[in-house]
């Protein structure tokens, strides 16, 4: 069965620390990123091209969300969630998240995916 999520965070909270608290809470082995309205500031992205690691302070607006996560242990996640984000000043980043703190306000939207139903090709 799928079921969809609305997670909202508040200004300080960390982003990967609550998807995890949503995904054990509500028993979600397999989940995808579908939606995001908000802001981050203090996040680190991982560049498409290498694993080069990039911290950014200021806050900036997010534009859109993708990618997915898996429960790997009791304790752990496989989390690949990629990130577009912009500021006023019309500059923007994209790349995948690997940890950030709301800003104001964040919601993201989490479809909840049944294990049973992932065909691998």
């Amino acid at each position: 069965m799928e079921s969809t999520f609305v997670l909202k965070m508040k200004d300080g909270a960390d982003i990967i620390e609550e998807i995890t608290k949503l995904a054990d809470k509500q028993g979600i082995d397999y989940g995808l990123f579908i939606s995001a309205s908000g802001s981050l500031r203090k996040f680190e992205l991982v560049g498409s091209v290498g694993e080069d690691k990039k911290f950014f302070k200021d806050s900036f607006d997010v534009d859109g969300i993708s990618g997915r996560f898996q429960k790997k242990s009791k304790t752990a996640y496989d989390m690949n969630l990629r990130i577009a984000l912009s500021t006023d000043s019309f500059t923007s980043k994209s790349g995948r998240l690997t940890k950030g703190i709301v800003s104001g306000k964040l919601e993201i939207g989490i479809r909840k995916i049944d294990m049973k139903k992932i065909i691998e090709a």
